[in-house]
């Protein structure tokens, strides 16, 4: 299943990033997991109104966080509880090969605010 690339214009008012500390070995399967496993699940979503935005980014050079996965909606409390039901819909076993490949990971709650 092909997904349309993230749209970075399409932010709701609240974002969560999480910056993944991958073994670069590796980089790449965790990225496979995430196209075919994560991404479709997103994509549903967000086409059922419960996520604003999505995307999953790698970090080229330096730095120890080598992926980024992000989205946006409403409010934090939402996206909360609607990153526990997307894990919770995927398939645990690819689920478990990505928490070894990418071990560990730092959380940030972001308001998105544009100025008039």
């Amino acid at each position: 299943m092909s997904n349309p690339p993230p749209d970075p214009d399409a932010l709701g008012t609240a974002s969560i990033s999480t910056y993944h500390l991958c073994d670069r070995a590796d980089e790449a399967r965790a990225a496979q997991i995430f196209t075919d496993v994560l991404a479709p699940l997103y994509q549903k979503h967000m086409g059922m109104g419960h996520i604003s935005s999505w995307g999953w980014f790698g970090h080229r050079s330096g730095g120890v966080f080598r992926r980024l996965e992000t989205f946006s909606g409403a409010d934090h409390t939402t996206l909360l509880n609607m990153q526990g039901a997307i894990y919770g819909e995927a398939d645990p076993v690819a689920m478990q090969e990505l928490f070894e490949i990418c071990q560990t990971h730092t959380d940030y709650t972001w308001q998105n605010i544009t100025e008039p």
